[in-house]
């Protein structure tokens, strides 16, 4: 509520009756109400321009504070519009600076996958590099391994050939000796036929010998003949011939016997290919000797 209005209020209105009052009364009322209506109109005139410059002023004041209000936010305005527009800019550049780094980062997340999927094909290609050296130094040590075994075996095969050849050499000379074994066997029978002949010879000798005896015994006891001396002489020369005789006799059995051993016993040893120390030489020079040693008995016999 304004001044103007409680001034309004406060005074009487025109059109209030007034209170019955007597005439005199009644005028000296209606001249003090006017002059207390004139003063209050002076009062209220007073009023309303004290009440008008107070607005005036309050209006004055308000309309400056409104232009500094308005050149206030005017100017903030401006320089928040500028603020809005530098913020613009700037985030159009960090949008634009985003979508670059969304770009890049999209670049750079298919270079990882092509690099990791590159990595994979060369870890897979190393591995199997690794695989196939791994597989190759295994062939060479395998090839290696099958050189050295086919090293060996040729020298296995060369010295098997040359025991072969050795084998065959010694076959050769066990056949040689097997045909001279045979030859030497042949004259062994016939040696021993030779001493069946000798045997009988010795036993004609005998009883040659025991017949010599009787007649010497007979020639002894006084019949017409030689003399005891002779007869004895005879007799000595004969048991001399029958030692002899009985000497070489035992020699050529013994030797006959030697000789069948050793024959069995090299027909043993070519039959186990000659593994033991006597050799067919040996053998045949034995054979050689009981022959030899033969020969002279029948030479010194046929001298007797």
């Amino acid at each position: 509520m304004t001044q103007d209005q409680q001034t309004q209020q406060s005074q009487p209105s025109a059109d209030t009756p007034a209170v019955m009052a007597p005439r005199g009364q009644t005028v000296t009322n209606t001249h003090c109400t006017d002059i207390q209506f004139d003063k209050a109109r002076r009062t209220l005139e007073n009023y309303r321009e004290i009440a008008k410059r107070g607005n005036l002023e309050r209006s004055y004041v308000l309309q400056q504070q409104h232009d500094n209000l308005n050149a206030r936010w005017s100017s903030s305005y401006g320089e928040l519009q500028k603020e809005v527009q530098k913020r613009t800019r700037d985030f159009q550049s960090v949008a634009k600076d985003l979508e670059d780094l969304k770009i890049k980062l999209k670049e750079q997340v298919a270079y990882n996958q092509t690099t990791e999927l590159a990595s994979r094909e060369l870890r897979a290609t190393v591995e199997l590099q690794n695989r196939e050296i791994l597989r190759s130094q295994s062939l060479h040590f395998q090839s290696e391994t099958l050189e050295r075994e086919l090293a060996e075996s040729k020298s296995v095969n060369q010295a098997v050939e040359a025991v072969l050849v050795m084998k065959k050499q010694r076959i050769s000379e066990l056949e040689s000796d097997l045909k001279a074994i045979g030859v030497k066997n042949e004259q062994a029978v016939v040696d021993k036929a030779e001493h069946e002949s000798l045997k009988l010879q010795f036993d004609a000798l005998e009883a040659e010998h025991a017949e010599t005896l009787d007649i010497a015994s007979g020639l002894f006891e006084g019949e017409a003949g030689s003399t005891p001396a002779e007869l004895i002489g005879q007799n000595r020369a004969l048991e001399q011939q029958l030692r002899e005789l009985r000497a070489e006799n035992g020699s050529l059995a013994e030797r006959l016997e030697g000789a069948e051993k050793e024959c069995n016993g090299s027909s043993r040893n070519l039959r186990t290919a000659g593994s033991k120390g006597l050799g067919p030489e040996e053998k045949g020079d034995s054979v050689s000797a009981i022959m030899g040693d033969e020969g002279k008995g029948r030479k010194r016999k046929r001298t007797k």
